[in-house]
């Protein structure tokens, strides 16, 4: 009761000054990065690297314990001071990953500027993945066909795992949302390359598509 007298009776200015300077003693003190972090929510934002930097590990700490709201919490204070604009994309990705397990909508709204904002051919075709595996279960009907396909086309030529991922994304997809089958298979399956994550998901859409067709039963195995 006393504690929360005395914090009330000070002006907000005053509060937020006092939160930013708690967070400096006990970042210098060596504490924990969500105790830091836990006063940087209070502080207005200042567009500080350093209180994005800060954030951002406490965020990854709070995912090593399986806190991901606590870790969405803060990259979105992340976002908030904001961060330099070279960092923006790579923030939205990781909100829109944590997002995907607890809120599909809003993860769709985040991959989707990351997508647009990436310029790493490999991190966009991360994005990718993850925004249309996404949209599978929070995006309206087709969507995550869509992006899958779309995505798959503008990949350059070496990444040819995540086109077989996206590929199998496209399809899987397609089934899952009651497509008609001319819509989602609008072409040749491609020969299965490496033994990658986009790979084996490619080789578990041809096992299921010989399977549903009743055809070459040695394959589908």
């Amino acid at each position: 009761l006393v504690e929360s007298a005395v914090y009330d009776d000070l002006p907000l200015g005053e509060r937020e000054v006092a939160h930013a300077r708690a967070a400096r003693v006990l970042a210098a003190a060596g504490a924990s990065p969500e105790q830091v972090a836990a006063h940087l929510l209070l502080v207005p934002p200042r567009g500080d690297p350093a209180v994005v930097e800060a954030l951002r590990e406490a965020a990854g700490k709070a995912v090593e314990r399986g806190s991901t709201e606590s870790a969405t919490a803060y990259l979105h204070r992340a976002l908030a001071e904001p961060p330099a604009r070279t960092d923006v994309p790579h923030l939205l990705l990781e909100v829109g990953r944590l997002e995907a397990m607890t809120s599909g909508l809003a993860a769709m709204e985040h991959l989707a500027q990351a997508y647009r904002l990436l310029d790493d051919p490999v991190t966009r075709a991360d994005a990718a993945i993850v925004l249309a595996r996404t949209a599978v279960f929070a995006g309206p009907r087709g969507e995550a066909n869509r992006i899958a396909r779309i995505a798959a086309a503008e990949l350059p030529d070496d990444l040819d795992d995540h086109r077989q991922h996206l590929v199998a994304l496209a399809r899987i997809s397609g089934f899952m949302h009651g497509l008609e089958p001319e819509e989602y298979r609008t072409e040749e399956l491609p020969v299965l390359n490496g033994d990658g994550p986009g790979a084996r998901s490619l080789a578990a859409l041809m096992a299921w598509e010989l399977l549903c067709k009743g055809e070459d039963r040695a394959r589908a195995m």
